[in-house]
């Protein structure tokens, strides 16, 4: 099969699309061939189009949270659980599981302590009844590695929502029910962040495991945001040499609201580590107050005692309680420390009331404008993070998921495809055996299709090559012994006798010129140079109009493409057809002969100052129709322009045709 492979690539080659033979150009042919396999390559395609415009999980925790992890349990040890409660009922719309990822020897572990088995419960406090979010107790979930479980359903009031394990992640070994985040949504609002977090196990001791991370808005996933071109880049102050130059920036939301809660959105900068939050401030203040100069401020948050940790690639949510504010104050009282200087940079501030981003759009201003080519204070709120459009948390969680069911579909595509293209290609290979032999078949058809045309050609040649010399040599012969004939009767008129040796001596010479003219014109050996067969016409023209004013003009000779030998027998006659009128009825005195040859064509031009004539008038004679006809036969087109008293014109154009020869 491999050999007979090889074989139909050659084949390929040899072909007119040789390029076949080439990888892409034979996938391609195969697409054509199976449409299965068409149908899967526009797929793929699709998926590669849509797939940059969808988020891109970094996959790794990027502040110093993981996530929550309880202690490790055996096997026959009791079950695991945790569950997150809200200081109240509130009504949410869906439950968001994002798996936690684990460091273990520098490789991420995806999927790290998630339950195989496991039901969601939810209710709105105590001493009412649960109800189940989610059960997966009958078979066992596959590992989602970094992407979230959402379950969805029709908005519910909810306090509570517990996490129960039946199959823990590790069934004979020590295991732990791990995860980066919780997310309770209601409406764009995650509003489990800062809630209370209870568990089947305390694991507090260590920074990256601790209860509060799982409520945290730090998870593998990243910023909520798309690609997107025209995003711009935040704020960025002017660098200082010292970190206790406190800078703040200053919103107004152009009417008070009940404040749900305060977003910031730190720079995620290429080229720098996961972890590093580009310009965010360890140490900060956020107030809120109703009146521009903040003489009523109220603080929302204010950073005590010790820097905070870094949030890596993450949303930090401040609580709003619900605080009556028009205007945000955020101030920077320690600036981030970059190598050899200090700053203060944000991408975004998001400041949430009844569920809407009331700060999109708003007014900043600055205590310091910033001098950063790109950046500035009015980009804060714009709806774009660090060259990145944000979107809400449900439309950010399906893109995500969206990723997912793509990714897989692309892997299963591709998986499916190998088989697929293998098909196609022994198809291919078929075709192109039954293909060669017809090919071959054809090639046979087509030289011996050749060949009888070109006899018959060559039949009709000799055709018109002995009615040619029938009509004018025989005539010619028949004159000379017509000639012969009166001389042998009458041997005593020595006058008469002279003038008619002299009249067979013309017609001898011009019948043997008109035979070296036919032989060279037709000679198929002498094409050496497409311009060789012109001074026939030249001398045909010196020979027919002797006595007369000739002024001849012939171009071309150095062209490499002329007519063929039947055209160049049908020019001959043309010309002699013509000249032979002017010379015979014209009663010129000059003669223009002019014959132009290039690579589109031929042109043939004839002018005398002769008699002329009425070209409304039908000729009398076949001479002009002669002409026409022939030019017809030729495939040009031929214009006589004529009036009495004022000598006649003839041209011909004769286009290049498909059986002229290169030589």
């Amino acid at each position: 099969m491999r050999s007979l492979k090889v074989c139909a690539l050659m084949l390929c080659v040899s072909a007119p699309w040789a390029e076949c033979a080439e990888r892409p150009w034979l996938e391609r042919l195969c697409e054509k061939l199976s449409p299965t396999l068409r149908h899967t390559d526009q797929r793929l395609d699709a998926i590669s189009a849509e797939l940059p415009n969808l988020p891109n999980p970094p996959g790794i925790p990027s502040g110093t949270s993981s996530g929550f992890s309880t202690n490790p349990v055996l096997p026959d040890q009791e079950r695991q659980w945790l569950e997150v409660t809200l200081p109240a009922p509130v009504e949410i719309d869906s439950v968001a599981l994002i798996p936690a990822v684990s460091m273990g020897a520098g490789r991420p572990n995806e999927g790290f302590g998630f339950p195989k088995r496991f039901t969601l419960e939810a209710d709105a406090g105590e001493g009412t009844e649960p109800w189940t979010v989610m059960d997966q107790t009958q078979a066992d979930f596959p590992n989602p590695g970094i992407y979230p479980v959402v379950a969805r359903f029709t908005p519910r009031r909810v306090q509570r929502v517990r996490l129960k394990v039946t199959k823990s992640w590790q069934e004979d070994a020590p295991s732990v029910l791990a995860l980066a985040e919780m997310m309770l949504l209601s409406g764009n609002r995650n509003v489990a962040a800062g809630a209370r977090v209870d568990a089947s196990s305390h694991r507090d001791n260590a920074i990256a495991w601790q209860r509060s991370n799982l409520v945290d808005m730090s998870t593998p996933l990243g910023l909520p945001t798309v690609p997107d071109a025209a995003a711009t880049r935040g704020y960025h102050s002017r660098v200082e040499t010292t970190h206790d130059q406190p800078k703040n920036i200053t919103l107004d939301l152009g009417e008070a609201a009940a404040l749900d809660e305060v977003r910031l959105l730190p720079v995620v900068r290429e080229g720098l580590p996961a972890w590093v939050s580009y310009g965010y401030p360890p140490r900060l203040k956020i107030e809120t107050a109703l009146q521009s100069d903040f003489a009523d401020a109220t603080v929302l948050f204010q950073t005590q005692g010790k820097d905070m940790l870094a949030p890596g690639r993450n949303v930090v949510i401040f609580q709003g309680h619900s605080t009556q504010a028009r205007y945000l104050r955020i101030t920077a009282e320690r600036l981030w420390h970059r190598a050899q200087d200090f700053l203060f940079a944000l991408a975004e501030v998001q400041v949430y009331a009844d569920g809407k981003n009331i700060a999109l759009g708003a007014s900043v201003s600055a205590s310091d404008p910033g001098d950063e080519q790109g950046w500035s204070p009015a980009t804060l709120t714009d709806g774009f993070s660090y060259e990145q459009r944000l979107i809400e948390l449900p439309e950010w969680l399906r893109l995500i998921e969206k990723r997912r069911d793509l990714l897989a579909e692309q892997t299963a595509l591709q998986q499916q495809r190998g088989p697929q293209l293998s098909a196609a290609q022994d198809a291919l290979v078929r075709i192109a055996g039954g293909l060669g032999t017809v090919l071959v078949m054809l090639a046979v058809i087509a030289v011996w299709r050749q060949k009888r045309r070109s006899r018959r050609e060559q039949e009709a040649l000799r055709e018109r090559l002995a009615r040619d010399l029938h009509d004018d040599i025989g005539s010619n012969l028949g004159s000379i012994a017509l000639l012969c004939n009166i001389v042998t009767r009458h041997p005593d008129d020595g006058v008469s006798h002279h003038e008619d040796f002299a009249e067979i001596q013309r017609i001898a010479s011009e019948s043997a010129d008109s035979m070296r003219d036919m032989i060279t014109l037709l000679n198929p050996r002498a094409k050496s140079r497409s311009g060789d067969w012109l001074p026939v016409l030249q001398r045909l023209a010196e020979r027919q109009l002797r006595g007369l004013d000739l002024q001849v003009c012939i171009t071309g000779q150095d062209i490499r493409l002329g007519p063929d030998l039947e055209t160049r027998r049908e020019l001959y006659l043309f010309c002699k057809e013509a000249i032979t009128n002017i010379a015979r009825h014209a009663d010129a005195r000059t003669v223009h002969f002019d014959l132009r040859l290039n690579n589109e064509g031929l042109e043939i031009a004839l002018r005398d100052d002769g008699c002329g004539f009425d070209t409304t008038k039908t000729p009398k004679g076949f001479g002009l129709a002669n002409l026409r006809q022939r030019a017809q036969q030729m495939g040009g087109s031929i214009t006589i322009t004529s009036q009495p008293g004022q000598g006649t014109a003839i041209q011909l154009k004769l286009p290049r045709h498909r059986r002229w020869q290169t030589f």
